[in-house]
């Protein structure tokens, strides 16, 4: 792994600067919401933008041959996400723990180049590990199954082993059994972007 340099990181961003840089790497869909089981692989960019990072992921699916063993795309750039990241800069009086900050954070989801949703995420970040929960759900795409009656969605990131893992979980109005996991993954830095 390349060593990250938290000094090219703006102070702002200092609790995010373990994320800054290139990272690609493999996960599993889940199987819900009319999205099929299977693997993927992942590239994702969290670069320095003036007190932000601004990110995008695209997790593309794929299998393996059983024939030569060769790792076979079906979908490139199936499921792209584009966002904000900011640490924000009041603190609320309910987070009391000093080795946490608050966090802000917009992303973008597409599925198959079609807009599906733009989510407003609070969180917190702290000790290698991020918790973020969906605050507000702007729906575009209502007729995929995926992004109708998107109640709630939550993700999970730590950094372990020089490897961000991160598990995505999603809720839809009415669902029992409240949220279900959609996708997990990890990713490794493969080049570092920091503000020079």
């Amino acid at each position: 792994m390349l060593a990250l340099d938290s000094s090219k990181v703006p102070q702002s961003l200092y609790p995010l600067f373990w994320l800054v840089g290139e990272f690609e790497g493999t996960g599993t869909l889940g199987g819900q919401f009319g999205i099929a089981e299977s693997l993927f692989q992942q590239r994702v960019n969290w670069q320095v933008a003036g007190d932000s990072l601004e990110m995008k992921s695209s997790l593309s699916t794929y299998h393996i041959d059983q024939d030569t063993a060769e790792i076979v795309i079906d979908e490139a750039d199936f499921i792209v996400q584009e966002g904000h990241w900011n640490v924000a800069k009041e603190r609320p009086d309910t987070l009391t723990d000093e080795s946490l900050f608050p966090l802000q954070v917009t992303v973008a989801t597409s599925m198959r180049g079609i807009p599906l949703f733009e989510t407003e995420f609070v969180g917190v970040v702290g000790n290698g590990k991020i918790e973020l929960l969906s605050d507000k759900i702007r729906i575009d795409a209502p007729e995929v199954e995926l992004a109708n009656n998107l109640w709630r969605e939550k993700y999970m990131f730590g950094y372990v082993n020089d490897r961000v893992l991160w598990v995505w979980d999603v809720a839809q109005v009415g669902d029992q059994d409240g949220l279900k996991s959609i996708a997990s993954g990890g990713v490794g830095i493969i080049e570092e972007k920091v503000k020079e």
